[in-house]
């Protein structure tokens, strides 16, 4: 299961708390929506740079919100208010940590492969995007899990179906999976190796992607149940 930062875990339940709506700061592509708002400014050249409250109001205008109280992330920094004009924000500084490696599975599989690994393009918005995508993710448990503290996990059968497809309060901008998938992020470890379990899931209207649940799936379990695996993951 993805370790979750506990400064950040409670920063974004009490927003949670208080009203507030997570809005995903990133964008398909090698940037956050917020540096894409940038680029796209500077290109057309008119000068008028936008700040977090423009982006987020165009955002909003996309989409249907109950509330003008939105929370987001971009360059270490969390931006929350109730936005209704430019200047309607504040910001904190936040200092993350998380195992970049794992990320990269986790962007790779649920969000594509925005880079090339050694080309020119390497590096370039990569960090941001990647913290912006565990920010999503940990707000993922918080708005659409219900958890209320960072050491939680979904631990049995009735729990996934609870969830599943249960969609409140969060707004993506795309990726390769469907963000329903989250929800395996947050699996206890234990499940996985748990035939009963993955029939259930993988017998589901709409279940999640064979790639993504083979991404938990470790060694010993294929190999110790290999007639189950290529039943259900013919090569």
């Amino acid at each position: 299961m993805l370790p979750i930062n506990s400064v950040i875990f409670k920063k974004l339940l009490e927003f949670k708390k208080q009203g507030f709506t997570y809005l995903t700061s990133a964008d398909t592509g090698n940037y956050t929506g917020y540096d894409t708002a940038l680029a796209d400014c500077y290109e057309i050249g008119d000068g008028n740079e936008p700040s977090y409250g423009d982006w987020i109001n165009q955002e909003k205008n996309r989409g249907s919100f109950e509330t003008q109280k939105f929370v987001t992330f971009h360059s270490y920094l969390l931006v929350f208010g109730e936005f209704t004009s430019r200047d309607d924000f504040e910001t904190e500084a936040i200092t993350l940590e998380y195992d970049q490696e794992e990320m990269k599975m986790y962007y790779r599989t649920f969000f594509g492969n925005p880079y090339i690994e050694n080309g020119p393009q390497k590096g370039i918005g990569l960090k941001d995007d990647f913290n912006a995508r565990y920010i999503d993710l940990i707000a993922f448990a918080i708005w659409n899990l219900d958890f209320e503290n960072e050491t939680q996990h979904i631990d049995s059968v009735e729990k996934f179906n609870l969830y599943y497809n249960n969609e409140k309060y969060f707004y993506f901008n795309g990726g390769n999976a469907s963000y329903s998938d989250f929800i395996t992020v947050f699996v206890k470890e234990e499940l996985w190796n748990d035939i009963s379990f993955l029939e259930n899931i993988l017998n589901l209207p709409n279940n999640p992607t064979a790639s993504v649940i083979k991404m938990f799936l470790s060694e010993n379990f294929i190999k110790t149940n290999l007639e189950f695996y290529n039943k259900y993951f013919p090569e």
